[in-house]
């Protein structure tokens, strides 16, 4: 279900404001540190993505492996 950028935020508003008062506690109120934590926290969902992805890829080339084996 897409959803305009307004209704995104409007329905999301709970859990940012929750984030940010976490981030603000966590950082001391220093935007600069928490725009970095926020930056590790995607880096970290990157890596691992890519890393589910080879695990997804390695999988099926073993189930095809077992299939062509059976």
């Amino acid at each position: 279900m897409m959803m305009s950028w307004a209704k995104f935020i409007f329905v999301m508003r709970g859990p940012l404001i929750e984030l940010a008062r976490e981030l603000y506690q966590l950082c001391k109120g220093d935007p600069v540190q928490a725009k970095a934590v926020l930056r590790r926290i995607g880096d970290y969902g990157a890596l691992y993505e890519a890393k589910q992805r080879d695990v997804d890829r390695r999988l099926e080339v073993l189930r095809e492996r077992d299939k062509d084996g059976a």
